[in-house]
Order: structure tokens, then C-alpha cells, then sequence
């Protein structure tokens, strides 16, 4: 069974390996992805059993200070609750952030950020890849580490069987 525990965590250390690799070729596609789901994920804006939706546009557009995907216009047609000409709350200024203050800004964009989000979320994931991957080698060294005391304890209980 040690054995067997010490083979599926090179398993998953391999899968690990494979999964970076098909990130780091596929890292052009990545803001295309992300801003097709953020386009997507707007729709579901304040609607009911997408609370963590609604808490992830307000928090990223409060730290971001923007507005929508590419831009504040992006809100038009969605699902905010708040009706057809507004914004949520948190697109507003931080000197003017109330739960009111967004209602009727796509057409007269004055209390509200104008620039979208893709670009500032863009940024921050460029700004800490290299943490990311900094964790990620360090969960490999000690997965590798695993998988090497794992053996050596096999080994160990093989060698006791076999001398009784």
C-alpha cells in the first residue's frame, strides 16, 4: 500500500507538471477566456443562488476602480436589478460609493469609473505569476520529497518482512 501511495503521488505530480506546461502554451488565450466568462458572469449580477458573483464584480471593481469588462457600457443589458440605465454600486468613485450611486450612469457616465477591468486584472495576474509559480514549485519539491520517503519507507518495510 506505501508503494502504491508513493506511485499516485507521482501521478499527480506528473499531471501537476502537465497542467503547467498546457498553461504556459495556451497563456495568449488566457485573457480571451477570462473575458468571455467575465461577459458571461455579468448576466448573473445580483441574481438569486449568485450571491458569490455579485460579491466578486464588487470587490474586484472597488480594488480595481473600474467599471464592466472593456469598459463601464459593458453593463448595458445586464442583469443588475438596479434597471437599464444603471451600474452597480461599486463602479462608483470611492468618494461616491452608496448603494444609489450607479443608478442611471451608463448614460451620463459623471459619478462612475469609465475603464473597464480586464485590463487592471490582466496586470495583477502578471504582477503575481511569478508567486503563483514560486507555490507551485515548492508544493513539487515536496511532492517529490513524498514521493521519495515514501519508497524509502517501503523499502524499509520490505526489508523487515523479509527478515522474519
Amino acid at each position: 500500500m506505501v508503494m502504491t501511495f508513493a506511485v499516485l503521488l507521482g501521478v499527480v505530480f506528473v499531471l501537476e507538471i502537465a497542467a503547467g506546461i498546457a498553461a504556459y502554451v495556451m497563456r495568449d488565450k488566457v485573457h480571451g477566456i477570462v473575458e468571455e466568462h467575465m461577459m458571461d458572469s455579468m448576466q448573473n449580477y445580483n441574481a438569486t443562488g449568485h450571491e458569490g458573483v455579485t460579491d466578486a464584480w464588487n470587490t474586484m471593481q472597488i480594488d480595481f476602480q473600474c467599471c464592466g469588462v472593456q469598459n463601464y457600457t459593458n453593463w448595458r443589458g445586464a442583469t443588475t436589478g438596479l434597471g437599464a440605465d444603471s451600474v452597480p454600486y461599486s463602479c462608483c468613485n470611492r468618494t461616491q460609493i452608496q448603494e444609489t450611486c450607479g443608478m442611471g450612469q451608463l448614460d451620463n457616465p459623471t459619478q462612475i469609473h469609465t475603464n473597464g477591468c480586464i485590463d487592471g486584472f490582466t496586470a495583477w495576474v502578471k504582477e503575481n505569476i511569478y508567486v503563483v509559480g514560486g507555490v507551485g514549485i515548492g508544493l513539487a519539491f515536496i511532492q517529490i520529497f513524498g514521493v521519495i520517503i515514501t519508497c524509502c519507507f517501503g523499502q524499509a518495510i520490505r526489508k523487515e518482512y523479509e527478515t522474519v
